[in-house]
């Protein structure tokens, strides 16, 4: 299994970047044909996909709103961006982005039709506030930190323990 290196701090590539199966996210196909989305396919395991996500300042994780329903979906998404120094777009029903980010991250997106999305993403992209922009970062900071390598260890220590599986 490959590791996803920590990566320098994003450059000023002006789009958001989808990482997956464009089938499972929200408008990718239109959004990327719009010129604000780039689509990096990372169905496989080989991880090389991995040198072509680096300098994006925002990953994309909006899915459809069915596609959340009372389905559990670990933020990988969101750890990928956090590993990478970026921040990430995601909609604001989807609770695993919202306990992992906090309720006041500032990127969270109402579910709308594809035009209203167009430009809340070129408002995003647009953002120049650094209160909005610095409390986007720390959420992503906090996010690395809780998945670190050390983190997720610490995490199954204890679960192996309350388990009765370690003494």
């Amino acid at each position: 299994m490959k590791i996803l290196p920590p990566h320098p701090p994003p450059s000023e590539i002006n789009k958001i970047v989808y990482i997956g199966d464009p089938q499972q996210g929200e408008f990718i196909y239109d959004l990327e044909g719009l010129g604000v989305l780039s689509v990096v396919h990372a169905i496989n395991r080989n991880g090389a996909w991995m040198k072509d996500i680096r300098g994006y300042r925002f990953h994309y994780a909006i899915r459809p709103a069915s596609k959340l329903d009372g389905v559990f979906k670990p933020f990988t998404k969101g750890a990928v961006a956090a590993v990478c120094g970026a921040m990430i777009v995601c909609a604001e029903d989807d609770r695993e982005a919202r306990a992992s980010l906090g309720d006041d991250y500032p990127f969270f997106v109402g579910r709308c039709g594809l035009p209203q999305l167009h430009k809340k993403i070129n408002e995003i992209l647009q953002e120049e506030d650094d209160g909005v922009l610095e409390k986007a970062r720390q959420a992503m900071i906090c996010l690395r930190q809780k998945n670190s390598p050390e983190a997720i260890r610490q995490i199954f220590r204890e679960r192996l323990i309350d388990s009765g599986v370690l003494g």
